[in-house]
């Protein structure tokens, strides 16, 4: 381009605004140039109350840029709306959580927030609480929280549907993974926001592995002892991304970042972490996080697109009842061992 610096033109298809009435959510759909909206579908998850653990889906196909008035089953007090172009890849996203409604993922230890005046999730009693909490604790770091300040990370409270990669209970435990990624988001537990980004990302890659286990094991990626497929429970993080990018389920460019998701989550083990003389900061969290969203999206875009009739009849098995890898007793192994063994 003769040094000319690239110019990285916007995605012609966005979604312009989204209001809800009732019953009814609408969202209007525009586009830059003429025709490129039609083939896109907007996909949209919603709760009806805070106690709702797994969110109602609803999709709908675009096929000119109008309004779209989507019926919900309830009023909802929380939703996310996803414009998913036409080859599975999320382009937009908007939600918004009722500010009356309790926040999804509870401070497990709020006076903590207190004491180090950190705290920033809203209170059942409103805002006059946190004021009065902040303004009895200290003012610790204040430089860093001004930094902070202007570092919104985007981390969405509603998780999405893991309905359709996995079982309902599986489902239920990837989504509480999402929710304790979001809550160390939020408070700045980057270390440990990465490890439950890489839980999370482990999960949802074993349950599209066993959701088509044909698939999984036909690529070269795949583990064997000899030419027999290894147990689910003995696959590693990185077979998984491996096989999950041979297999078309997440690009290339995904298998790539998901490795580096991975050594960041092996900083949990002190050893890495003093090796490698590197602790993750809050901006190195926030790539994880866009890392970690993006390969669920293209999980559950796959698993939308994909038709029914090309799909395995082997259900996807739960989490809870696959083995340990190992089991740790006295003098069978040294804790260096076993810990080793632990890690993916």
């Amino acid at each position: 381009m003769n040094g000319a610096a690239a110019v990285r033109l916007p995605y012609p298809v966005a979604l312009a605004e989204v209001a809800t009435s009732g019953v009814e959510l609408t969202t209007r759909v525009d586009e830059d140039l003429l025709g490129r909206a039609a083939g896109h579908s907007i996909h949209t998850s919603y709760r009806t109350s805070s106690d709702q653990t797994i969110p109602a889906i609803q999709e709908t196909p675009v096929d000119s840029p109008r309004v779209y008035a989507i019926r919900l089953n309830a009023p909802a007090v929380n939703w996310s709306v996803t414009l998913i172009s036409p080859d599975g890849v999320r382009r937009d996203f908007k939600e918004r959580t009722d500010a009356v409604t309790p926040a999804r993922v509870p401070v497990p230890y709020p006076s903590l927030g207190a004491i180090v005046g950190k705290q920033r999730w809203p209170s059942v009693s409103g805002e006059k609480e946190e004021q009065s909490a902040s303004a009895a604790a200290p003012n610790v770091d204040a430089t860093n929280d001004a930094v902070r300040a202007d570092r919104p990370i985007d981390a969405e409270v509603v998780a999405p549907d893991f309905s359709r990669i996995s079982d309902l209970e599986s489902a239920d435990l990837l989504a509480q993974r999402w929710h304790e990624a979001v809550l160390c988001l939020r408070v700045d537990a980057s270390l440990s926001s990465i490890a439950m980004m890489g839980s999370l990302l482990e999960g949802a890659l074993l349950q599209m592995a066993i959701r088509h286990p044909r698939e999984a094991n036909r690529t070269n990626a795949a583990p064997k002892d000899g030419n027999k497929p290894r147990p689910w429970s003995k696959w590693r993080l990185t077979d998984l991304i491996n096989v999950a990018a041979q297999a078309k389920w997440i690009t290339v460019d995904l298998q790539d970042f998901s490795v580096v998701l991975r050594d960041y989550r092996n900083l949990i083990h002190p050893w890495e972490l003093k090796a490698k003389a590197f602790h993750p900061t809050p901006g190195s969290a926030a790539i994880c996080w866009e890392i970690t969203r993006r390969v669920v999206d293209q999980l559950i875009a796959h698993e939308t697109l994909t038709p029914q009739a090309d799909r395995p009849s082997t259900s996807a098995h739960k989490l809870s009842n696959l083995p340990r890898r190992t089991e740790m007793k006295p003098g069978s192994k040294s804790i260096v061992d076993y810990i080793r063994d632990q890690r993916r």
